[in-house]
């Protein structure tokens, strides 16, 4: 009976010491959230007064991606997921439901990219897409017009050309709008075969656990912080350290797979509009003090040159299809529009927006016909 006993006080004590090591964790990790916030939306910055932002930054850790057979790659959003800021409808894509067959009287418009478009960093009804398809229906046409977001987190320009090939072509779009450019240059020249399902079998693992625990822990802030820094850097208390090697090979890259996104338009027939999107640094604009420490901290001193090398690749790109350049979008902003090297809030979407509107309304008139 003591032997017994004593066995139970052993796993009783194991489990009370994993408790209270967790618990210290925990506090250790809200301490830090409190002084320099895990969320790039609760830091001094755009949002500042936003009364939204405590929700979205909670939102976006339970947005849940897993390993997608469909496009052959991980960190996919999983469908059906619906928070208080932030929708992913029943085909996997931001936003409201659409019909997967696309009705005769419909404008159909896939705006596709990284997280940049997708926007986990605004609320539903002010995301990039959205702002775009109010603009499009002041034209006042004929027909209906859907906007579509088909940005996922950390997605460069190899798994685009998947998704469109893979997932997109189903749905009968009418014109891509390409909005991508910074994670091409910023991801190791290896990232998109990371990404790769029959090569990554960590993150097989990983999407689950993530994902039990935004279901079911949500409120336990330990589980964020170690993915998200694991995420994003080797060193969280270091500034990040832009890897520029293998560029010629990126851009040449990136080059190809939009060239191959434009084909596919001529083949499908639907139109295609390639954006090089801005980045913090581009332009002439000149930077509040906030946004030249963020500058600082994302090397990009050295990004922003590299960037360059993709931009010379524009008018290759315009031999097959529609090319803007939005590297100087913001020229005229004065106020702090960046969380970070390159996602911006949702007022500063709303520029984008229009000015997309602008450059592409003509060719949306055209399918009005």
């Amino acid at each position: 009976m003591s032997v017994i006993v004593s066995y139970k006080k052993q796993v009783a004590f194991g489990f009370m010491l994993i408790l209270i090591i967790l618990l210290g964790l925990e506090g250790v990790v809200r301490g830090y959230d409190f002084v320099s916030p895990i969320c790039s939306i609760d830091r001094d910055g755009p949002y500042q007064d936003y009364p939204l932002r405590k929700q979205i930054c909670n939102d976006m850790f339970r947005v849940n991606s897993y390993c997608d057979p469909e496009t052959g790659f991980c960190n996919v959003l999983k469908p059906n997921q619906h928070l208080d800021t932030i929708t992913i409808n029943d085909l996997g894509f931001r936003g409201d439901e659409f019909e997967s067959q696309k009705l005769d009287n419909t404008i159909r418009i896939f705006v596709v990219g990284g997280s940049t478009v997708l926007d986990l960093r605004s609320p539903d009804d002010k995301t990039l897409t959205v702002s775009l398809q109010q603009n499009y229906q002041s034209l006042n046409m004929s027909k209906k017009i859907e906007v579509i977001n088909a940005g996922n987190n950390s997605f460069e320009s190899t798994q685009e050309l998947a998704l469109i090939k893979n997932k997109i072509l189903k749905y009968s779009p009418d014109m891509l709008i390409i909005y991508d450019g910074i994670n091409d240059v910023y991801h190791p020249f290896n990232w998109s075969q990371d990404l790769n399902i029959s090569k990554n079998q960590k993150e097989n693992l990983i999407y689950p656990l993530k994902n039990f625990h935004a279901k079911y822990f949500p409120f336990y802030k330990t589980v964020d912080f170690f993915y998200s820094f694991s995420s994003n850097m080797k060193n969280p208390f270091a500034n990040h350290e832009f890897d520029d090697s293998k560029m010629e090979e990126k851009v040449q890259r990136w080059k190809q797979n939009l060239i191959n996104i434009c084909k596919l338009g001529e083949d499908n027939n639907f139109k295609t509009i390639v954006v090089l999107q801005p980045l913090l640094g581009t332009g002439n604009r000149e930077l509040p003090t906030l946004e030249k420490k963020i500058f600082t901290y994302y090397d990009h001193d050295k990004i922003v040159p590299a960037y360059e090398m993709f931009a010379e690749q524009l008018d290759s790109i315009q031999n097959e299809c529609k090319v803007l350049d939005f590297r100087n979008v913001f020229d005229n902003v004065t106020d702090n529009i960046y969380f970070d090297g390159q996602h911006v809030s949702f007022e500063a979407n709303s520029i984008i927006a229009l000015e997309l509107f602008n450059k592409t309304k003509n060719s949306v008139l055209d399918l009005d016909n």
